[in-house]
């Protein structure tokens, strides 16, 4: 009988046993699946929107500054060639690009729609080709698109950026892939290295 006893205790201690291994994998596995889907975010989509919409902003700031330094009054836009130039060299082609990642990685969002201000960035581009068209046939009546850069861009960006970096880091915790603590320089460096 004794024997038998100790045979169903040990029965049991390998279920009870193999049922745990069996969640903390499941775990695992589930936590591995979610960082590799934010990495994916972070490296298709997020890291890419906020790098663009980032030196976009600071080239736009840089480009104000100087017309403000240059001029008492700019030219209006209709007539200043030198604005025409930039926003076809400088300006279209970042805003494109941002454009051709809200088209292509709209999968990677995190939003469960398509947030407002990347609809107003779609919008604006579609409504700056054809003004640059225009352009392109000597006609300048149209100066600016009526639909305007959302200005919450690059916030968006930011945000979501560093939600997932976050997220990212507490798992690779969680997995074992970071140690606990990390010096400030070595976070940097994954920060800036998308690690």
């Amino acid at each position: 009988m004794l024997t038998v006893l100790a045979a169903i205790v040990t029965a049991v201690t390998a279920l009870v046993g193999y049922w745990l291994t069996y969640r903390n994998n499941l775990r695992l596995a589930q936590r591995a699946e979610r960082l590799d889907r934010i990495n994916r975010q972070l490296r298709e989509l997020y890291g890419p929107m906020l790098a663009i919409a980032s030196v976009g902003h600071r080239i736009f700031q840089e480009y104000r500054r100087s017309i403000a330094t240059r001029h008492e009054r700019p030219e209006p836009l209709d007539i200043n060639p030198e604005f025409r130039a930039w926003m076809k060299g400088v300006f279209m082609p970042n805003n494109e690009r941002l454009y051709e990642l809200l088209l292509t990685k709209a999968d990677l969002l995190i939003d469960d729609k398509i947030p407002d201000c990347l609809l107003q960035l779609g919008a604006h581009i579609g409504a700056f080709k054809a003004i640059a068209q225009g352009w392109e046939e000597n006609d300048y009546e149209v100066k600016i698109p009526p639909i305007p850069f959302p200005r919450d861009l690059l916030a968006y960006a930011n945000d979501r950026f560093y939600r997932l970096r976050r997220e990212q880091k507490s798992l690779m915790k969680a997995l074992g892939q970071l140690p606990e603590e990390l010096p400030a320089s070595a976070i940097e460096y994954l920060d800036q290295t998308g690690g």
